[in-house]
């Protein structure tokens, strides 16, 4: 376990909402994805709780909190921006990952461009709240 002497300002908040829909390039298969902003959530930790955080298990030496960003996201297929905009504008997307609990570190180091909102449906919200309750239990993390 180790002691986090503070959580930084870097995870306390994100310029984007829930419904937003953001753009992505993976440098690895040379294409474009998009990802769907599906809950923003502040999470308090106590004094002493102790948290799976990128793999790592997180004591808080005091109160604080940080910002939980539940997203789903589409496979990288889009050959272009402008392919992946027409494909969001359509509002019909191959979503593959359909909740993912992110950090606000974690995505915005994807340089991401805001291209479009979709209402978040309670539907999509499922995932997100059987993760929560086993997060909140200590079984389950966020990346």
């Amino acid at each position: 376990t180790t002691v986090m002497p503070f959580i930084p300002q870097t995870e306390k908040s994100f310029p984007h909402n829930e419904g937003d829909l953001l753009l992505s390039f993976n440098e690895k298969e040379k294409a474009f994805y998009i990802t769907k902003v599906l809950k923003i959530e502040k999470l308090l930790m106590k004094k002493g709780d102790i948290k799976n955080i990128a793999g790592h298990s997180i004591q808080a030496p005091e109160e604080d909190f940080f910002l939980i960003v539940a997203v789903k996201w589409t496979d990288a297929v889009y050959a272009d921006a402008a392919k992946a905009r027409a494909a969001a504008a359509q509002g019909e997307l191959p979503w593959k990952y359909l909740h993912i609990p992110m950090r606000p570190s974690g995505l915005l180091a994807e340089n991401n461009e805001m291209i479009g909102h979709q209402p978040v449906t309670s539907e999509e919200l499922t995932l997100y709240y059987d993760w929560k309750s086993l997060f909140d239990k200590g079984e389950a993390g966020v990346w």
